[in-house]
């Protein structure tokens, strides 16, 4: 119905306003580390590529928890 249609744009609008204000981080380059965590957990050693994959993951969600944050605080 037209009352929908109206309420999902005017969350299209603030989601894009969100995003420009603010600058979503960048979720690109992610990988699946399920496997390596798994292994670890059982005594297996990663390799460099596999911790780096860690660690970018750790990073994006630091990343997200500030923004967020931000996002929190500047609606007060």
């Amino acid at each position: 119905d037209y009352e929908t249609v109206v309420h999902q744009m005017d969350e299209v609008d603030e989601i894009s306003r969100i995003y420009n204000q603010y600058r979503l981080p960048s979720m690109s380059g992610l990988s699946r580390v399920q496997p390596y965590i798994k292994r670890s957990q059982i005594g297996g050693t990663l390799n460099v590529q596999e911790l780096n994959a860690i660690k970018t993951l750790i990073q994006v969600q630091n990343q997200f928890k500030t923004f967020y944050n931000q996002l929190v605080e500047d609606e007060e």
